[in-house]
C-alpha cells in the first residue's frame, strides 16, 4: 500500500511476499528512499539478522513481600543458531516482558523505558555453543479487582536486533538518564540515515508466554 502520515510518522504498508516468497526474509538487506517533490532524499540500508532463536526456556519464581504487590524474578535462556553454521560475531537483542490476562488488551512491556531498564539491552560475544542466559526482577503490584489474576501470564520477547537499532537505542536511553542534570554529557544521537535523521532498525522476534505462579493471600487461608 502507499505511505500515510500517523501521529507525525510516515507508515509505509509493505507487501507481505513477492513473486511467491515472503517479502522480509533473514539475510537480506533493504534499501529505504524517501524523496521529497523538491528533491531532496533520504536513504539508508538495513539487513534482516540472519539467525534463529530455539531451545527457549523460562524460569519465574514469586514472592510476596504484602498482599498487594509481588516481587517477580525471570530468568530465560535461549539458544542462537545460524543454520549450522557457527559465527563468532557479537549479537544484540532487546528483551522486554509484560504481564497478559489481568488488564484487557494491554500492549505496554513491563520494562519499555530505556532509561529505567537499560538491561533489555544485551550485546553478547557468541558462545561455541550458541547458548543465552538472562534475567531481571520487578515487583507488580496487583488491581483491587483479582478477578483476572488467576489466569495472568508473562510474555517474553526476546528480539533480535541489528547493531545500528542497538546503538540508537542505547544513546536514548543515556539521554533519558541525562534529562534535567546539568552536569550531565550530551548523548550523541547515532543514525544510518543518509540525508535525515534516524534510525532504520531490523530485529527478528520470539515470544514465549508462561502462567504466572502465584496466590493471592486468600488461598492461602
Amino acid at each position: 500500500t502507499g505511505p500515510s502520515f500517523e501521529d507525525n510518522s510516515l507508515v509505509y504498508g509493505i507487501p507481505s511476499s513477492a513473486a511467491g516468497q515472503p517479502f522480509i526474509r533473514q539475510g537480506y538487506e533493504y534499501q529505504l528512499k524517501v524523496q521529497s517533490k523538491d528533491g531532496r532524499s533520504a536513504t539508508s540500508s538495513a539487513s534482516i539478522p540472519a539467525a534463529s532463536i530455539t531451545d527457549t526456556s523460562m524460569q519465574i519464581l514469586v514472592s510476596s513481600p504484602n498482599e498487594f504487590s509481588r516481587n517477580i524474578q525471570i530468568k530465560v535462556r535461549w539458544k542462537t543458531s545460524w543454520g549450522g553454521s557457527s559465527s563468532t560475531e557479537s549479537v544484540y537483542y532487546r528483551i522486554n516482558y509484560r504481564i497478559k490476562g489481568i488488564y484487557p488488551n494491554n500492549t505496554y512491556w513491563q520494562n519499555a523505558d530505556l532509561s529505567g531498564f537499560p538491561n533489555q539491552l544485551v550485546v553478547m560475544a557468541a558462545q561455541e555453543n550458541g547458548i543465552y542466559e538472562w534475567q531481571d526482577r520487578f515487583t507488580y503490584s496487583l488491581p483491587f479487582d483479582t478477578t483476572g489474576v488467576a489466569n495472568a501470564s508473562l510474555e517474553v520477547a526476546i528480539q533480535r536486533i541489528n547493531r545500528p537499532l542497538f546503538g540508537y537505542l542505547q544513546a536514548i536511553g543515556q539521554q533519558g538518564l541525562n534529562e534535567g542534570n546539568p552536569f550531565g554529557e550530551p548523548v550523541v544521537i547515532p543514525g544510518n540515515i543518509q540525508g535525515g535523521l534516524g534510525c532504520l532498525g531490523t530485529m527478528v522476534i520470539y515470544r514465549m508466554q508462561r502462567p504466572l505462579p502465584w496466590q493471592l493471600y486468600r488461598d492461602w487461608e
